[in-house]
């Protein structure tokens, strides 16, 4: 039994929305589009730092 009776176009419209939401919703709890950036870079950061140890 189908809940909701819909094309694959619009169940694919309506999860993608879902998945938009919660990505709003993520970014603005770390502070906005900047934050979510400056938490990208320390990642970035801290995986360079790894690397240069290791070669060490």
């Amino acid at each position: 039994m189908k809940l909701v009776d819909d094309d694959g176009a619009a169940r694919a419209k309506r999860l993608t929305e879902g998945l938009q939401g919660l990505l709003k919703e993520e970014l603005k709890e770390s502070g906005g589009a900047e934050g979510f950036v400056r938490w990208v870079r320390s990642d970035e950061d801290a995986a360079r730092e790894e690397s240069s140890v290791s070669r060490c």
